[in-house]
């Protein structure tokens, strides 16, 4: 048991410091255009974990 409550402690540290870290201005690979960010929402069933973390998308590339 000492595992898996190790295991879910990191992961909400790496959650959390995914949504408070400030966001790079960055450009596709592809195709170079200016990336947007989409909200996407963690949550652990079971937890009153959850977090907001930003997830890049290039508009024209998908």
């Amino acid at each position: 048991m000492e595992k898996n409550s190790q295991l879910l402690q990191s992961v909400k540290d790496f959650l959390h410091l995914q949504s408070i870290t400030p966001l790079p201005a960055s450009v596709c690979e592809r195709c170079g255009a200016s990336l947007e960010y989409f909200n996407a929402q963690f949550w652990f069933y079971g937890t009153e974990l959850e977090c907001n973390i930003p997830l890049p998308i290039c508009r024209f590339c998908g």
